[in-house]
């Protein structure tokens, strides 16, 4: 049983996380309004959302939403292996759940039990969603190494970094935890980086649609660069925020429209996170449902 002084320590450090990134958010949208000024809208190419070929564009990458997910759901299968055998249907909405409940659980715990709910009480669940957040840093980790060569062709020091840091980390998934096999940890990296591409994809089309004046291999390049800060950063709302700061970051530069980048980067945020979370909102409320019955 807990003491009242380990449950205020625990209070405490929850409010210190949520002000944490309740800050990283405020000043995610002060450097976002700083960055693009008076440009804030002159900067969007708002004739673009009335043009043919953005719908088109916007079918494709929603048509790459359930493969992205389905990969998500691959890789849950494969970490959760050594504790039991659940469905592709299971896993489905185990991770629609978790990313449904993390909108309103902090600290991406609504993910961990959105997920764990089909498991085995016992400390595999832990294991199981440590595994494929490691699977998904290493990932990456990677893209970045190898795109930071072609960001900074004339910084070193951050591909040497990158590659370090991903070479000790796969090292350390070789020797760590004998409960997956060789082979089921090559394949969960495997499946990890395939999704990583097609998230890119989707964010590449978007870009390439609002921004044209980015060459393809600096869109190549940025793209890892954003999504390593999005990973590395606290946020709150699935991320919002952070990642539109890191596009505009990493883009603005190079782009005469800088405030096409944050409307590409919202377009990626409702398709891949919003539209995916009311669909897991769906079991939730239909047990919410039940009990009331």
């Amino acid at each position: 049983m807990h003491s009242p002084l380990q449950i205020n320590d625990f209070r405490w450090k929850e409010t210190g996380l949520w002000l944490l990134k309740v800050v990283v958010l405020a000043g995610c949208v002060y450097y976002i309004s700083q960055a693009l000024g008076h440009r804030s809208y002159e900067g969007v190419a708002w004739q673009e959302l009335k043009r043919g070929r953005l719908w088109l564009l916007s079918g494709l990458v929603l048509l790459l939403v359930p493969l992205n997910w389905y990969l998500e759901v691959v890789k849950w299968r494969i970490c959760v292996a050594p504790l039991t055998q659940i469905t592709s249907r299971q896993a489905l909405w185990s991770v629609l759940r978790g990313l449904s409940l993390n909108w309103v659980i902090p600290f991406t715990l609504g993910d961990f039990i959105g997920r764990s709910l089909n498991l085995p009480k016992n400390k595999g669940a832990i294991r199981a969603n440590l595994v494929n957040r490691f699977a998904s840093l290493w990932t990456t980790l990677f893209m970045f190494a190898l795109a930071s060569m072609f960001y900074w062709p004339d910084h070193s020091v951050w591909t040497k970094a990158g590659v370090l840091l991903t070479l000790i980390m796969l090292v350390f998934a070789i020797i760590w935890d004998k409960h997956y096999s060789m082979i089921n940890k090559l394949k969960l990296l495997a499946v990890s980086s395939f999704r990583y591409l097609v998230f890119s994809l989707q964010f590449g089309l978007l870009l390439f649609h609002f921004c044209p004046d980015l060459s393809n291999t600096l869109l190549m390049a940025g793209i890892p660069v954003v999504f390593l800060i999005r990973t590395l950063a606290p946020s709150l709302l699935g991320a919002l925020g952070v990642r539109e700061a890191a596009v505009i970051w990493t883009f603005a530069a190079y782009t005469a429209l800088p405030g096409s980048l944050l409307v590409a980067s919202l377009f990626l945020w409702l398709f891949n996170l919003v539209l995916p979370s009311l669909v897991g909102l769906l079991p939730i409320l239909a047990y919410r449902f039940k009990l009331t019955a």
